[in-house]
């Protein structure tokens, strides 16, 4: 789309709409992190989003396009494509082409599609199968085959990685070759899944002259046959450029909020609760936020700031998990709640060193949240919180005495004993069932086995001494050493095998 002067718009001129983040692959590059499972929980449901469709036909806006995720896995996709284009607004599609069967194909030429677009990384079944896990480079093509047999334009879109950046000359004859009258390219992005699979995707820099070289060549080569559009505008350029031109569109996320741009952490509206119009003002507005010119500026010093897209989005459980912080560290025997004088004590800091503390570091990082991360948090929680209940163990007598209602206090001495022992075996028992479901690195076993000599240790140091605090000292020792040893190791393992 041409660029415009906006605030002679009363509507956008081109919508992206990412209609759910649900996707049948798990591309190693995707920037939004789409995935099987991945759908969000808030995604707009049908009624919603043929509200925010009437309001688009409403306002006049001549294009939308609808992605994902895989627009295609969403149950009411064709009841969306119909009303839209029944409105009269032009739509195109962008797909993985996995769910582009003949009758399908038929569907989208009946209703009246512009285009579909579909990623094709690769010339080869090799580097298309290896970029998009779950994919299958046939049934892609079998998919663009469809399209061309029923008369739909064809969109190719390439992303570039290490391992097929030098086919892209084969990918450009392979779109002409199927019947594509457009492909598209550009420079890898560092934000979603690439970050975490950079070291496997990333191009060599070196290597992008060349490859931008054979599509100059490629462009040329297919003047009047097939269009070749490549972007060679460094990111913080493109960004500077629309930030003195904001182009008329924006990009609809699943849940119906609104992002001005998709290099840029910032939304600007919520077509759950404002209208169209609303949103459209607010971009307008949000353009102009120092807070924008600002990232903008940062990214010039800090490339790596791109990777943190969605962190401004939902800034709420980095608050929540401050607050939880706050409420363990303050109240821990602070009035009113004193939690050490409820039995809550050895909880709070289990909680505090352990999912808190993982959980709110991910978020603050990644803005995710992760189940892997959950069972690696009570590795450390569950051995902090056996160490806080041996640690209360000699001091029975003198917590009964003032009131503190801990859980040796609670229990017994002797059931102190047993609950510290299960806490901690607990805690060790996490890194071979992490490591079974496929969630943590092989090499934390040794974590797991290093601490397990100190488990016995206490366990045998705190047989017959438990109501003697002098000579179960040895017990509490082996126990510490136990956690130390353990989560220093299991991070570090964690760590290296990533």
């Amino acid at each position: 789309m041409e660029d415009k002067e906006t605030s002679d718009l009363g509507a956008p001129l081109y919508v992206a709409w990412q209609i759910t983040n649900e996707c049948n692959l798990a591309c190693l590059h995707c920037i939004e992190e789409s995935g099987p499972g991945k759908a969000f929980k808030d995604e707009l449901t049908t009624e919603q989003a043929y509200g925010i469709i009437d309001q688009l036909v409403k306002s006049e806006v001549p294009y939308v396009s609808f992605s994902g995720g895989e627009p295609m896995v969403r149950p009411d996709f064709f009841g969306m494509v119909e009303r839209i284009t029944k409105g009269g607004v032009g739509l195109k599609i962008e797909t993985n082409g996995h769910y582009l069967t003949k009758e399908n194909c038929k569907k989208l030429k009946d209703l009246g599609i512009k285009a579909v677009q579909v990623s094709l990384d690769g010339a080869s079944n090799a580097s298309f199968n290896k970029m998009r896990v779950h994919g299958r480079f046939e049934e892609a093509l079998n998919g663009i085959k469809n399209l061309r047999e029923a008369g739909i334009p064809i969109e190719i879109n390439f992303v570039p990685a290490r391992f097929n950046i030098k086919e892209i000359g084969a990918a450009v004859d392979l779109a002409h070759e199927i019947g594509a009258y457009s492909f598209y390219t550009g420079k890898l992005m560092f934000t979603g899944n690439a970050v975490r699979t950079w070291g496997i995707t990333a191009p060599d820099e070196a290597d992008y002259p060349e490859f931008f070289a054979t599509l100059k060549a490629k462009t040329d080569q297919y003047k009047g046959k097939m269009r070749v559009y490549y972007h060679e505008m460094g990111l913080l350029d493109e960004l500077r450029y629309r930030l003195l031109n904001p182009a008329a569109l924006f990009i609809i996320l699943p849940n119906g909020k609104v992002k001005l741009i998709n290099a840029l952490p910032f939304t600007c509206g919520d077509l759950k609760t404002d209208t169209l119009g609303q949103v459209w003002a607010q971009f307008q507005k949000a353009w102009q936020s120092p807070r924008v010119s600002a990232f903008i500026d940062r990214l010039a010093e800090d490339p790596n700031i791109v990777s943190r897209l969605h962190q401004w989005e939902e800034g709420w459980p980095i608050v929540l998990y401050t607050l939880l912080g706050g409420a363990a560290a303050v109240w821990y025997v602070g009035p009113p709640i004193r939690w050490v004088y409820r039995g809550l004590g050895e909880t709070v800091i289990g909680l505090s060193y352990g999912p808190w503390m993982v959980l709110g570091s991910l978020h603050l990082h990644t803005h995710r949240f992760s189940w892997g991360a959950l069972l690696a948090s009570l590795v450390p929680g569950l051995l902090i919180t056996a160490l806080a209940t041996v640690n209360n163990i000699p001091d029975f007598h003198q917590d009964r005495l003032v009131g503190k209602k801990n859980l040796v206090v609670r229990l017994g001495r002797k059931n102190g004993r047993v609950l510290y022992l299960a806490l901690s075996a607990l805690g060790l028992l996490i890194i071979p069932a992490g490591i079974f479901a496929g969630l943590f690195p092989k090499l934390t076993i040794l974590a797991a086995l290093a601490g397990l000599p100190l488990w016995i240790l206490s366990l045998r140091h705190g047989r017959d001494t438990w109501d003697t605090p002098r000579l179960f000292m040895p017990a509490i020792r082996s126990i510490v050493q136990c956690y130390a040893l353990t989560t220093a190791l299991f991070a570090v393992f964690m760590g290296l095998g990533r």
